[in-house]
Parts: C-alpha cells; structure tokens; sequence
C-alpha cells in the first residue's frame, strides 16, 4: 500500500510540475507579446506629430516599469497596469480613435488579461477590471458601438 501511495505522490507533483511549468509558458508569451505591442504602439506614436510629445514620456515609464528588475512580474504587471490605466482615462479619447492605435491597445489588454489570469494577485485582477472599465468608458464616449477588448 506504501508503494502505491508513493506512486500517486510522485504522479500528482510530476502534474503539478508540468502545469506550473505550463502556466510560467504563458505567462512569458503574454508579456512578450505585451512589450512586442508596446514597442510598436510606440512607433506609431512617434509618427503622430499630435500626441508624440504628450504620449511617448508615459509609454517610456511604461515600458521602464515592465523592465524593472527590482520588481516582482506580478508587480510590474501591477504597475503596469496602473500607468496603462492612466494613460487611457488621460488620453484615451485621442489614443482609441486612431484605428492602428487602437489596435495595438487592444492586443496589450488582451495580452495582459492573459497574463493576470495566471495569477492569483488580487491586486492584479483588480488593476485588470479597472483598465477594462477605463478603456470600455472611453471607448462608449467616443464611439456608438459597444467597446470590445
């Protein structure tokens, strides 16, 4: 009987292994894909002569953050969140209704709900509803149709 209780021990932490190692995967695809976006969020921000000045300091501090290696990545995605949230309530009006913008904007947000949904942090999830309610208020005000993230 010892044997096979040793057995299911060694098969649920083998498991438990492979799931962890599978969600730290994930993770690491979503953040890439985040700093990916954000690199060419960016770029197009550097072609707009009209938000260029205004926006790239706040993208810079973004891309900083994520970057920090004094932080935790729970609480750079923390943080990060927290300045993206500011960055769409501030700006969000003149950032959603360029459409390339936009979309890069989009690929952040789902790459960074991806991301906090791999985690536990309570703070994460509730940077996460914030961004969301942020970006779908934004959204409403500047267009007709309902805001999908």
């Amino acid at each position: 009987m010892e044997q096979s209780t040793s057995d299911f021990a060694g098969f649920i932490a083998g498991f438990e292994a492979r799931n962890l190692a599978s969600i730290q995967r994930n993770v690491s695809v979503q953040l890439s894909e985040m700093q990916t976006r954000l690199a060419i969020l960016k770029g197009l921000v550097e072609k707009d002569e009209q938000i260029k000045g205004t926006i790239l300091p706040k993208l810079a501090e973004i891309q900083n953050t994520f970057n920090d290696p004094a932080l935790s990545i729970v609480k750079r995605l923390v943080q990060v969140g927290s300045l993206f949230n500011t960055l769409i309530l501030s700006h969000g009006d003149v950032l959603l209704s360029k459409p390339p913008i936009l979309s890069q904007i989009k690929g952040i947000l789902r790459a960074y709900v991806d991301a906090a949904e791999a985690s536990p942090s309570e703070q994460l999830n509730d940077a996460v509803n914030a961004i969301a309610t942020s970006f779908k208020e934004v959204q409403a005000r500047i267009s007709p149709v309902p805001a999908e993230v």
